[in-house]
């Protein structure tokens, strides 16, 4: 792994290190990659396999560097898909050369669909299993690092948002204009956690009291939060347990 890291470094030596959007991308692929090794030990997974799982936390957003000199702007609608390009720049820098190739191939699958709305193109389990690994400890570090603070005050949350979080489904993009929207989008990540450890961790660290206290604070609707808290909450009892 240590030599995977030296070649992760100087890539990312190659932008501005000063710049801190791009320092931001780099503690976060870090931070990522040790949720990933914990996630796969948690399924009981062979030492090889997690050496897979820190591959993937790693590599899973070399894009991000590319995407912020390029274009200034982690939005993916408003430049390019990170995924597609992290995959891409692993594939064109020839990074994964002597890696068998079956490992390769689940490395490249599961970085190119990290960040993709569903995952149902993925049709080799194994691949599969190191997709929802690397979406899940991607989603814990946006949870616990981002959006936990508020800027106004809104009188309502977004009915649209409402209806996907309902539905048990992600929030669209589409429907994203305020602080409070962040918020309920980062609630909607639940509805895509594929592992018993993910509910766990965030319950550990208080994350849903916290959210829905931030919320109670910045929405004068204050019924209609604590109407999702309570639906947000038996959905999240069910699968910390299961």
């Amino acid at each position: 792994m240590k030599s995977y890291i030296n070649v992760f470094n100087q890539y990312f030596k190659r932008f501005d290190v000063k710049d801190k959007n791009i320092l931001l991308k780099f503690h976060h692929s870090y931070r990522v990659m040790e949720y990933a090794k914990e996630i796969g030990k948690s399924l009981h997974l062979s030492d090889h396999d997690i050496w897979l799982c820190a591959m993937i936390g790693l590599f899973h957003d070399i894009g991000r560097f590319k995407q912020w000199t390029e274009y200034h702007t982690f939005f993916d609608k408003d430049s390019i898909d990170h995924g597609n390009l992290s995959y891409e720049i692993l594939k064109n820098e020839n990074i994964l050369k002597d890696i068998d190739i079956d490992d390769k191939n689940i490395i490249l699958m599961a970085i190119k669909y990290h960040n993709k709305y569903d995952i149902r193109e993925v049709k080799d389990e194994r691949a599969l299993l190191f997709c929802k690994i690397i979406r899940d400890a991607d989603k814990l570090d946006i949870l616990v690092e981002q959006n936990n603070s508020l800027s106004k005050v809104e009188k309502t949350l977004s009915k649209e948002l409402l209806k996907n979080l309902y539905d048990k489904n992600l929030c669209q993009d589409k429907y994203i204009r305020t602080d409070v929207d962040f918020i309920l989008r980062q609630i909607g990540f639940i509805f895509d956690l594929n592992f018993m450890y993910s509910y766990q961790f965030l319950l550990s660290k208080n994350w849903f009291e916290n959210k829905f206290n931030l919320l109670e604070n910045y929405v004068e609707d204050i019924s209609a939060v604590k109407e999702l808290e309570d639906f947000i909450n038996r959905y999240v009892k069910e699968r910390s347990v299961c």
